[in-house]
């Protein structure tokens, strides 16, 4: 019976960390959806100078929210879970980090950098591929 008790809550914490992983993923998504549209929008002049600053400001303040629900994500989930959110971070980093010593290489012969924004999807989509990956080798 206890057995039964422990699956049940077992199963209950895996349901609670899956819907907080769902919703930081969707609110990262959205954030740099925002992130996007912002910089084209603004790069671009499609809005009236009046609009200017809050949607520059947009995508910093909800970046806040999207750190409080990562902390929130990462604070609750077991031991696991944050070995794998550490070792996306830290690959993540290192992938990001040897990104921008190869651009500043380049840039020395002439190969002009991209944005900051295209900068930091490499830190983003590194980190995602291998949480994804981390959490697909231990629940296989």
């Amino acid at each position: 019976m206890n057995s039964e008790t422990e699956a049940s809550a077992n199963g209950s914490f895996e349901r609670r960390e899956n819907r907080r992983s769902i919703i930081y993923a969707i609110s990262c998504i959205g954030w740099a959806l925002l992130l996007n549209l912002s910089s084209y929008l603004l790069e671009n002049e499609q809005l009236s100078d009046a609009w200017s600053w809050p949607l520059a400001l947009l995508p910093i303040l909800t970046a806040l929210l999207v750190y409080y629900l990562y902390y929130r994500f990462y604070i609750n989930t077991d031991d696991l879970g944050r070995q794998i959110q550490n070792v996306g971070l830290i690959v993540g980093f290192a992938v990001g980090v040897l990104y921008l010593i190869c651009l500043m290489s380049l840039k020395n012969i002439g190969i002009a950098s991209p944005g900051v924004n295209r900068i930091f999807v490499v830190f983003v989509v590194s980190y995602s591929f291998t949480s994804a990956y981390m959490v697909w080798k231990y629940k296989r």
